[in-house]
């Protein structure tokens, strides 16, 4: 590759950096249990934003561990 001189030129300022990526499971069905005014109150908030109740908790989910990394 570096003996291409487009290459070189194209990548002259380049910057190579390393990302961790998360690459999304299949889903799988859970069974939980939690106070049911808690889960009325998810349902209206799912519900508010156009979502499915297992979409916002997943994504309650990966907010709560994404702010303790």
């Amino acid at each position: 590759m570096t003996g291409d001189p487009s290459f070189r030129e194209n990548s002259a300022d380049a910057m190579v950096a390393l990302i961790q990526v998360e690459l999304p499971g299949r889903a799988v069905r859970v069974n939980i249990s939690m106070e049911e005014g808690l889960l009325r109150r998810i349902d209206r908030a799912a519900e508010a934003t156009g979502e499915s109740r297992s979409a916002f908790l997943a994504q309650a989910a990966k907010a709560r561990l994404s702010a303790e990394a």
